[in-house]
């Protein structure tokens, strides 16, 4: 059994100080359609991996490599909060997620200091693509996703309009949905890798959700009858009833089976993130 991730009880700076491992995963599982993070993911990528703006006396908004992470703290500055614009996309896509309005962005600096577990997303904090996705019958969304979550509250975490939700009940219930919910038993309030593989079908779909490389849903659970259509890529939700309260590292979408990779794609993700 894979080990669990764990919150970073020694700051979430050190995550990306221990340096990548080599190949970095998107070289070795190619073929992503989103792929966003704050460690670097494809060594072809050379781009920033996040735009930051920061309030207090200087506010400006900055872009930082992977390899800058260890300094935005720094140039947020003491006392000082820092929040995400943009998260952008290493898949080579160009798909960057994004957000304009400075009261919706999530935060990854607070008082100065990198928050653990990622960026946090509260209230009505959400990052979301410009452009629109299809995706029709007989399609397979292969998706990894690195967070922590209150469990407060019902909370979207990935999704693609009301077509295809990842997301949390009010009691931490894990859920994937495309027209009906399948349940993936209860969050835990660590650091978690969530994996769902799900077969969109409008004659009725299924899914498989695994957290930390153990499957927690029913195997093939129906998810319901619908497709995406024409729409754009969320992560933390669409409003005050429905946005994630928690953290969340990253995030890397397959428009295709990943069942065979799985667990390799899993013991990558789980070996930077553990201490």
């Amino acid at each position: 059994m894979l080990g669990l991730i764990r919150r970073f009880s020694s700051g979430f700076n050190k995550s990306f100080a221990k340096g990548g491992i080599s190949p970095l995963l998107l070289n070795t599982y190619s073929g992503a359609a989103f792929a966003y993070s704050l460690r670097l993911l494809d060594a072809n990528y050379s781009g920033p991996v996040v735009r930051v703006r920061r309030d207090g006396s200087s506010p400006d908004e900055v872009d930082f490599k992977a390899s800058e992470i260890n300094t935005l703290a720094t140039w947020v500055g003491a006392g000082n909060n820092g929040f995400v614009s943009k998260w952008y996309d290493q898949s080579g896509n160009a798909e960057d997620l994004i957000q304009s309005a400075d009261a919706n962005q999530p935060k990854i600096v607070q008082g100065g200091n990198l928050l653990d577990g990622g960026m946090r997303f509260d209230d009505n904090q959400f990052l979301e693509t410009t452009n629109t996705f299809t995706y029709g019958s007989g399609t397979t969304l292969s998706t990894f996703i690195t967070n922590t979550s209150d469990g407060d509250e019902s909370a979207y975490l990935l999704r693609f309009a009301s077509d295809y939700i990842i997301y949390n009940t009010g009691g931490g219930g894990r859920r994937v949905f495309a027209g009906t919910n399948a349940n993936a038993g209860n969050v835990t309030g660590d650091e978690e890798l969530w994996t769902i593989i799900s077969e969109l079908n409008t004659a009725g779909g299924t899914s498989n959700f695994y957290v930390d490389g153990t499957l927690a849903s029913a195997a093939d659970a129906s998810i319901g009858t619908r497709t995406v259509s024409n729409r754009v890529l969320n992560i933390g939700g669409s409003g005050a009833s429905t946005h994630w309260n928690g953290t969340v590292n990253e995030v890397i979408v397959y428009t295709d089976d990943q069942s065979a990779n799985r667990t390799a794609i899993e013991t990558d993700i789980i070996d930077y993130y553990s201490i």
